[in-house]
């Protein structure tokens, strides 16, 4: 066959996955406007309201009303008098509590202002309604940060500050410190009801495919952003990202739907209460000298102390018409190496990129570990990092029946002898030369996959950890070298030291727990089989922090100031394994080259998000912060070139043309004209506009992207 002509349409998924969509919406719809007019109480707006007490049940706080500043006429200026002191709202009738049925209201808003400065005794109020339930830091409700003189909007869904489900009278702010004597003002505060939720459209008979869907959710109690779109074969996915009272920027639940029909959801919260509640946390170990890798630092707020709070905000950074960037920014505190007790604070930021005809989620971090100065840190990168049931079961009850990853060699578990199940004593391979970094994990009953796949090559990035710490004389920081040394090349027949039965157990075969490159299920592992489903990244101690680092395979990297790495994550059935053909779609992006004949191809970019330093693309034109080619239009708005890929095929690329005029872009592949919504899919991004191909591509292709 030619390989020029090699396509295949996203179209032949959406025939399947339409004739299983309900189109009949119009019930649904009417609930949520319905719902839209639920009841609403405001219970502050320049005055008290008349059923609602200010601060008579409260303690150790003092409040007045004052006219500036005030968003209205007035506004309640709050002062925290003694520790642990109260101010409160208390909903009564001849002074005496009257209860709210929990189902009256879906929400909470109000505004605080700091006045002339940020106390920091800030970070540590808590908002609670008094009914044993959770409470909850005001600073993570935000949807803007605390400035001075400056009024910040807060939104809650009472489901979070609610847990219990349960009737409440009270609304307590409560200053969760030792701190004294410090102000702030309130304004405009709303019982309200909970945000309607308008379902995404079908693609439609002709098969074009709508545009991404944002929506509030709750996903297992928790309050989300939800965001919808197709993948390439025409069906619709959901990720609902969690808001930022709960601690950790993850995604509770992704639910998608299969070729055939079948809907399969994913669901956090399987790992207890004390435990990591979806997927997506940001997840660093640390070495100190005296207890090196023992304790953690991340988004999910560890015991910091209370003006350490975790600080985390999200926001919808970018929303196209087929294209949509989320935001989440938190600040980490490993303690610093050296010490035993003093913490030092590292910022972290994450882009996560939703696209439609793709079914990858990309998740790119950086971490910038400058406030510290150079070698005080020496922490490694999990993330993403989690639990969720991937298995689509509401526990993840389904046994594990493998495990696999990539770094300079491919290892594959086979428990063909294990009795279909991973353990300990399954038997593997780790013998198959390998270029891009992965780990995927899966459940042959539930034909279940979830798995992490880098951007960049195992020999330029520094994904993949090595346990271990020490020191040359140049300080670098070593690995153990254990998986190079003992592991590479072996299989666990021909292993004679990959194993550690002293950790694992007697009889164990697999590679050794505290070795494994990628967090996975390796500390849950037993002789027996394990329903366990974390997936995680890896990145040796120092890829945070450290100028210099060794990592196994001889790759010598910086890890100061900053620190950056994407990767796809993907789930879907087993058989289709997902991970697998997004590894081997990197592999092409490095077998293909691009030449324009209008416009420009960038051979150099940013390194990371939110990063104005820049390294070499390899090959050129090839952004692996976002996985997409870049091309720059010339002065009339157009981009021409040629791609050529000797081996492999490139699965839904996506495209940014730099330059680009306002208008709708015209796609032409082959001299073929092609159709917007259907057989790809654009942005606008200011002066770039996003395209993603609704193709599968191999050999050689000529491209026209006319923007004006």
């Amino acid at each position: 066959m030619n390989g020029r002509f090699l396509f295949v349409a996203a179209l032949v998924g959406i025939v399947a996955c339409t004739n299983f969509i309900d189109e009949n919406t119009s019930d649904e719809n009417t609930s949520t406007v319905e719902q839209m007019l639920a009841t609403s109480t405001t219970m502050y707006d320049d005055a008290i309201a008349s059923d609602w007490d200010l601060n008579g049940w409260g303690w150790s706080s003092s409040s007045s009303v004052v006219t500036s500043p005030a968003i209205g006429a007035n506004a309640i200026r709050v002062t925290m008098n003694a520790a642990w002191s109260g101010f409160v709202f208390a909903h009564l009738t001849n002074n005496n509590p009257v209860n709210i049925d929990p189902a009256t209201y879906g929400s909470l808003d109000f505004d605080i202002n700091p006045g002339p400065s940020v106390a920091p005794a800030l970070s540590s109020l808590l908002l609670d309604i008094d009914n044993g339930s959770n409470a909850m830091f005001v600073t993570n409700m935000l949807q803007t940060p605390l400035a001075p003189n400056t009024w910040s909007h807060a939104h809650v869904d009472l489901s979070a500050l609610n847990s219990l489900n349960a009737p409440y009278y009270r609304l307590n702010y409560f200053n969760d410190s030792t701190i004294t004597g410090f102000s702030f003002y309130i304004d405009n505060v709303v019982l309200g009801p909970t945000a309607p939720q308008l379902p995404p459209s079908p693609p439609s008979a002709s098969g074009s495919f709508p545009p991404i869907a944002v929506a509030r959710n709750t996903a297992a109690g928790q309050t989300c952003d939800s965001y919808t779109w197709y993948d390439d074969t025409g069906c619709p996915r959901t990720a609902d990202f969690v808001d930022d009272v709960y601690l950790g920027g993850y995604i509770r639940r992704i639910v998608y739907q299969l070729p055939n029909g079948t809907t399969r959801t994913a669901i956090g919260g399987i790992d207890g209460a004390d435990g990591y509640q979806g997927f997506g946390y940001l997840v660093g170990h640390y070495a100190t000298g005296s207890n090196d890798g023992a304790d953690s630092a991340d988004s999910r707020d560890p015991d910091y102390s209370s003006t350490l709070k975790n600080n985390g905000h999200s926001q919808l950074l970018w929303q196209g018409r087929h294209h949509i960037i989320r935001r989440y920014t938190v600040d980490l505190h490993p303690v610093i190496y050296g010490s035993t007790a003093t913490r030092g604070t590292v910022h972290a930021t994450v882009y996560w990129l939703l696209a439609t005809g793709r079914a990858p989620m990309l998740f790119s971090v950086t971490y910038d570990a400058s406030p510290n100065g150079p070698n005080r840190i020496a922490m490694d990168s999990r993330a993403p990092y989690g639990n969720i049931a991937w298995d689509g079961t509401p526990t993840g009850s389904v046994n594990v029946s493998g495990v696999s990853w990539g770094d300079n060699f491919v290892f594959m578990s086979n428990s063909s002898n294990t009795s279909g199940n991973f353990t300990t004593k399954s038997a593997w391979t780790y013998n198959t030369a390998n270029t891009i970094p992965f780990a995927y994990e899966w459940a042959t009953s539930a034909d279940a996959e979830m798995g992490i796949v880098d951007t960049r090559t195992f020999l330029t990035d520094m994904s993949a950890e090595d346990s271990g710490v020490w020191f040359d004389s140049n300080n670098t920081i070593h690995g153990s070298d254990w998986i190079d040394t003992y592991c590479w090349g072996k299989t666990s027949s021909t292993q004679t030291q990959c194993a550690d039965p002293s950790t694992d157990g007697s009889g164990s075969v697999i590679v050794g727990s505290t070795y494994w490159p990628f967090q996975l299920i390796n500390y849950a592992m037993s002789s027996s089989p394990t329903a366990n489903k974390k997936i995680a990244w890896g990145s040796d101690y120092g890829a945070i922090g450290w100028q210099s680092v060794n990592s196994f395979g001889k790759r010598f990297y910086n890890g100061y100031p900053l620190t950056s790495y994407s990767t796809n994550v993907v789930l879907s059935r087993h058989t289709d394994q997902p991970a697998l053909a997004e590894v081997h779609s990197q592999e092409a992006v490095r077998l293909t080259t691009l030449t324009a004949t209008a416009g420009t191809i960038p051979t150099s970019g940013p390194i990371g998000v939110e990063r104005s330093d820049i390294a070499a693309y390899s090959p050129a034109g090839y952004d692996p912060v976002y996985g997409a080619w870049r091309i720059q239009a010339n002065a009339s708005g157009l981009a021409s070139f040629t791609s050529r890929t000797t081996s492999g095929s490139l699965v839904s690329p996506m495209i940014i043309v730099g330059n680009a005029g306002t208008a709708g872009p015209v796609v032409t592949l082959d001299g073929a004209v092609l159709t917007a919504d259907s057989d790809y899919f654009a942005s606008a991004n200011g002066s770039e506009v996003w395209i993603t191909l609704g193709r599968t591509l191999s050999g050689t292709h000529t491209w026209s992207i006319n923007t004006r």
